[in-house]
């Protein structure tokens, strides 16, 4: 199974949504999302020894760390799946059909 990024890639990579500056730019701004996830992670939980927060620690940073991701994946499912249609900051998202 191809995960979303794969797929945002696979469909941007050839055919007639084939934008070879678009993949990479897209490429670029997820490694960065995911140095920002951590880092913000690391600034919650800025440990210097373990459980230093406690024993619920990995629990709430797994909390977090779904959180971020749930609301990354909300912005990523544009590309495949649309904005609605009017939205005049569409930029490389697809209209929803």
């Amino acid at each position: 199974m191809l995960s979303l990024c794969q797929k945002i890639v696979e469909r941007y990579s050839k055919g007639s949504e084939a934008n070879p500056v678009f993949v990479q730019k897209f490429e670029k701004s997820q490694s960065a999302w995911i140095s920002y996830r951590d880092a913000h992670l690391d600034a919650i939980f800025p440990y210097t020894t373990p459980n230093e927060y406690g024993s619920a620690q990995p629990m709430c940073a797994a909390t977090i760390k779904t959180e971020l991701t749930r609301s990354r994946i909300t912005q990523l499912r544009q590309w495949l799946e649309g904005i609605e249609e009017g939205d005049v900051c569409l930029g490389s998202r697809l209209i929803r059909k």
